[in-house]
């Protein structure tokens, strides 16, 4: 106070009110008359000098208040701990010494316990704080550590096993040994779903070629008949007959075809080549005549005959020109003299001026 009165000193220093009036403050201050300003000043600085040392105290002894608060709650707190009741600061020492001997007792008797737990011969490792559901035996331990061995080997199988499987599944996915198994649980379900989608659409794929097989099988076995039907016109078994004189008729069975006379039956690809030949001229000739609604078109043939004996095949060449009457228009390629000669001898008789021979040099 006297410091801060001191500040706001007016410049006229020298009002004789004022300066005894200072100077009563300061005998009753510090005892002992003003001798002088300088003094005043001297006194005013050393002030001010232990006002700037006691701010940074008082902090520090605030903070050191904080933690005497603290510590006596964290006293308060051990007590309630150890006794289980709020103990009072003038009773900590009482309460200190009964919790000591308490601990003293609870030493005595556990060094007790510890030479009986020694007298039972139990190792150090079997012990338990709280009893156990059954007394000690030693005979139980040695059977029990059998089924331990037993157990554990078994797991070790196991772990092998499953090492053996990681193989397997790393193989199958790309992946390295070190992978967890997480990352490579994942990795095979992508794949089985891969495999999965592959394995629907092989299955789609499949499900729809058996079925264009069914619609093919279907179509084949119409067409078998349509053929069957074909083949066994008046048309067709007319030239049959009329080109081999002795088969009557053919038919259709599992893709072979068989050709008739009177007496029996017999498969095509076990006739002779000449036999064979005349009866598929004859078949194309009447399915054409068949197709074409009796209309005539041209035929190209290249040496049709030429496996069929000489007697037959003048048969074979009246055909042709007979054909050729109804307005059909046939070129005959051959190389053999004898089938030449028969179409001359035929063609040029009969035909007139709608034959014509060309010789190739």
């Amino acid at each position: 106070y006297f410091g801060i009165r001191s500040q706001i000193l007016p410049s006229n220093f020298d009002n004789a009110q004022e300066r005894q009036s200072i100077r009563t403050e300061y005998k009753i201050r510090f005892g002992n008359s003003l001798p002088g300003l300088s003094i005043l000043r001297e006194k005013k600085e050393l002030i001010q000098k232990h006002y700037y040392q006691l701010e940074p105290l008082e902090k520090e002894i605030n903070a050191l208040n904080t933690k005497l608060i603290q510590k006596k709650t964290d006293i308060q707190n051990l007590f309630q701990t150890l006794s289980g009741k709020h103990v009072l600061s003038k009773d900590w020492e009482n309460s200190y010494q009964d919790i000591k001997e308490k601990n003293l007792n609870l030493t005595e008797n556990i060094q007790a316990l510890f030479l009986e737990l020694d007298k039972l011969n139990v190792p150090p490792e079997l012990n338990q704080e709280r009893p156990a559901a059954e007394e000690y035996n030693p005979p139980s331990v040695i059977e029990l550590q059998k089924e331990l061995s037993t157990t554990e080997l078994e797991i070790d199988i196991l772990n092998d096993a499953i090492n053996t499987l990681k193989q397997v599944l790393c193989y199958e996915t790309g992946n390295e040994i070190s992978i967890k198994w997480e990352d490579l649980l994942f990795n095979l379900r992508s794949i089985t779903e891969e495999k999965q989608m592959e394995y629907r659409a092989q299955t789609a794929r499949l499900v729809a070629m058996i079925g264009v097989n069914q619609i093919l099988k279907q179509i084949e076995k119409e067409e078998d008949l349509k053929i069957q039907q074909d083949i066994n016109t008046p048309e067709v078994t007319a030239l049959i007959h009329s080109i081999t004189g002795s088969y009557q008729s053919l038919e259709l069975i599992n893709d072979q075809v068989y050709v008739s006379d009177p007496y029996s039956q017999y498969s095509l690809s076990n006739l002779s080549t000449g036999a064979k030949e005349q009866i598929l001229f004859a078949l194309r000739m009447g399915m054409a005549l068949n197709l074409t609604g009796g209309d005539p078109l041209f035929l190209i043939l290249d040496d049709a005959f030429q496996h069929s004996d000489w007697n037959r095949r003048e048969i074979l060449v009246k055909s042709i020109i007979d054909l050729t009457k109804m307005g059909w228009q046939i070129t005959y390629l051959t190389m053999d003299d004898h089938i030449r000669d028969v179409f001359l001898k035929f063609g040029k008789g009969k035909l007139k001026n709608k034959f014509t021979f060309i010789e190739l040099a």
